[in-house]
């Protein structure tokens, strides 16, 4: 069967002879769909969590502790990496058999919210928060590609697109919820009875300087030790009730071989023979660039002047709005897969993509922006929001609406969670850089954090805007032109994408055919 052939299909049939990379696993309907996703989500959620600690909390560190922000991105660029570099190798755990989905994600996720409560002590230790964050990064690298894995052999192709789709919700609607009550709390001191910023105690005129201190923990003390624990007891909960569907085990390593040697070849061989995979990793580069680095989007608010409660209003605001684009995102791209089969997906990364550089560049140049005058920060209040909104109600719909699926189809069952691991891993090496890259943008740039409004700003200082500019203009070339590229990147795929199916479908008729000859000559000779 062509992929033609496919397209013609009635969507509500499931001919034997269509590819398996379109169908979920033999006796997938044995495991129930409720319990299963309740649990995906759920960890997607403590992930969205986890991953918005350290953003959403920069501002406040700062504030509070002197805390340098380019510490800040260094860590996420270090946490990245490490997670890049550990996500194969749980994949490889779960493709060939090594240890089962649920305790894969169960010791993960006990793991990460162990190592997050720690992190609530460790902030003045510089070498011993970047161990953490690597060991982080090794734990969250086994939740996402396996999570995936377990959608794509439950779900038929008709529905992966959304499903894929409400895990990025989940981990979104963690991360939004989650975020916008560490900005609101991340400078409280209940043992001192503060419960809002620490900034708002100052008064230059009485020569008061802003009192940050704290007798007992802070705000964001407690949201590590709080996001800790609730991580660790859904942990055992996960390993003795969830039921996903069991993998298909495939050996692809020959005696005497190297298991490293062995997973190397086969993902060379992966690459040379399908360019979609390969692209789909180098956009992976350039397009998850910008959403790393937009974790500094709070930071850069602040910068300019909006207090933690606008802020705090905005992430929750655009949070939800990106769990809808998302969704909205995932039931399209289903819906274009029905009109335009082997295009659809990649029209629905196209629009992800495009459609989201110009409010970036909108947001990020003040030259757009309203004036504050008298301190009031009302009017771009409702600027940085409209703007904000209109983007993650376009963007963000790739991961699940386009990537997840096309790699699914790509793969045998057996090498989902590889597949999916392996393009996670690659791109992520680079996207890791991401909080750094911005880092260093933003110094060159002319950042200096002496030169935030405040009190005793120093001679050397210029217009109190200048920090923001410079925030601002680091986060338009961290994000707009990796976009560009990604979205070249998508669009070539209309040429490669067809022609990888049809091989695929090839493939696997020829491989069923010599199983089914297989067959007869058994039955014969029996």
């Amino acid at each position: 069967m062509t992929p033609e052939d496919w397209a013609a299909q009635p969507k509500t049939s499931m001919p034997i002879e269509r590819s398996v990379s379109f169908l979920k696993v033999p006796g997938a309907e044995e495991y129930p769909v409720g319990p299963l996703v309740a649990f995906l989500v759920m960890i997607m959620a403590l992930d969205g969590a986890d991953g918005a600690l350290f953003p959403q909390l920069g501002k406040g560190l700062e504030r509070t502790i002197g805390f340098d922000v380019g510490i800040i991105a260094n860590l996420a660029t270090f946490q990245a990496f490490v997670q890049a570099i550990f996500g194969p190798i749980w994949g490889v755990m779960c493709a060939r058999g090594y240890m089962e989905r649920k305790t894969i994600l169960a010791t993960m996720t006990f793991a990460q919210g162990l190592l997050t409560f720690f992190m609530s002590y460790s902030l003045e230790y510089t070498w011993l928060i970047v161990g953490l964050r690597g060991l982080n990064g090794a734990c969250l690298a086994g939740l996402m590609p396996v999570a995936n894995s377990i959608v794509a052999d439950r779900f038929d192709d008709e529905v992966r697109g959304r499903f894929f789709a409400l895990m990025n919700m989940s981990r979104g609607f963690g991360g939004t919820l989650s975020g916008a009550l560490y900005v609101l709390v991340a400078e409280w001191c209940p043992a001192s009875g503060r419960f809002g910023e620490c900034g708002q105690q100052q008064d230059c005129e009485g020569g008061v300087a802003p009192d940050c201190g704290c007798t007992g923990y802070f705000g964001w003390q407690y949201c590590f030790i709080v996001v800790g624990a609730v991580t660790m007891a859904l942990a055992p909960v996960i390993y003795t009730v969830m039921k996903p569907p069991p993998v298909a085990v495939k050996n692809v390593v020959a005696e005497g071989e190297n298991v490293v040697v062995a997973e190397l070849k086969a993902l060379g061989k992966l690459v040379v023979e399908t360019p979609t995979f390969l692209i789909l990793v180098v956009q992976g580069c350039f397009g998850g660039l910008p959403w790393t680095a937009l974790n500094f989007r709070t930071f850069y608010f602040q910068t300019a002047g909006l207090s933690a409660d606008q802020t705090s209003f905005i992430g929750l605001v655009i949070g939800f709005v990106g769990i809808f684009g998302g969704g909205l995102s995932g039931w399209l791209s289903d819906c274009l897969v029905k009109i335009t089969p082997l295009h659809g997906r990649i029209i629905n990364a196209e629009i992800s993509v495009y459609g989201g550089i110009p409010f970036a560049y909108f947001t990020f140049n003040l030259a757009f922006a309203p004036e504050v005058e008298g301190g009031d920060t009302t009017a771009l209040f409702y600027y940085f929001l409209t703007l904000s909104v209109l983007m993650h109600l376009i963007c963000g719909g790739v991961g699940g609406g386009t990537n997840a699926p096309i790699l699914s189809q790509l793969a045998k069952p057996q090498d989902r969670a590889l597949i999916i691991a392996w393009c996670a891993s690659l791109e992520g090496c680079i996207t890791a850089f991401g909080p750094a890259i911005f880092a260093v943008l933003n110094d060159y740039f002319g950042y200096d954090p002496d030169c935030n409004p405040g009190c005793n700003r120093p001679d050397k200082c210029g217009p109190e805007e200048d920090n923001t500019e410079a925030a601002g203009t680091a986060l338009i070339f961290v994000s707009s032109v990796p976009w560009v590229v990604c979205g070249l990147m998508y669009s070539s795929l209309h040429y490669f994408y067809p022609r990888d199916m049809e091989r695929i479908f090839e493939e696997r008729r020829l491989e069923n055919e010599a199983a089914g000859a297989t067959l007869s000559t058994e039955l014969v000779n029996s």
